[in-house]
């Protein structure tokens, strides 16, 4: 008991939750795909086009779910919603990627998608920041 791990609580915020749900779709799901990306190797596997298909699924109920039509809010939160918003369409743009994958053109697309995982790493710092000025619950 002394050394269990803490467990995380869902955030009571739209925002948060969304940004919790973001970390969870690449912490659980993506993860292996986007390690094997980053150390240039192309992901392999059957299971691939359905974990995708499902991420993208996901993501596309997360930007709907914090779409202007579903979710009102200040300034600054509007702010931090466009990011998180941005942050998701890059992730799509990098499913699609990795579901068009070929082998021919490997080399010179694993080099862009590293790239662009790590600019998403990145602009999830930048966030972050926003986030607790916004002094969000989940950060």
């Amino acid at each position: 008991m002394l050394f269990r791990r803490k467990k995380t609580e869902k955030p009571k915020t739209t925002l948060g939750l969304a940004l919790y749900e973001y970390d969870n779709l690449i912490g659980k799901q993506l993860k292996a795909i986007f390690n094997n990306i980053q150390k240039k190797k192309i992901p392999s596997g059957r299971k691939i086009p359905s974990i995708i298909s499902s991420a993208n699924d996901k993501a596309e109920r997360l930007i709907e779910d914090i779409s202007k039509n579903n979710f009102k809010t200040d300034y600054r939160s509007d702010k931090a919603r466009e990011d998180i918003i941005k942050m998701i369409s890059g992730l799509k743009n990098i499913l699609d990627a990795i579901g068009y994958l070929n082998i021919k053109e490997e080399a010179l697309k694993i080099d862009e998608l590293a790239d662009k995982i790590k600019g998403l790493a990145e602009d999830r710092i930048l966030l972050k920041k926003k986030m607790k000025d916004l002094e969000s619950d989940y950060i």
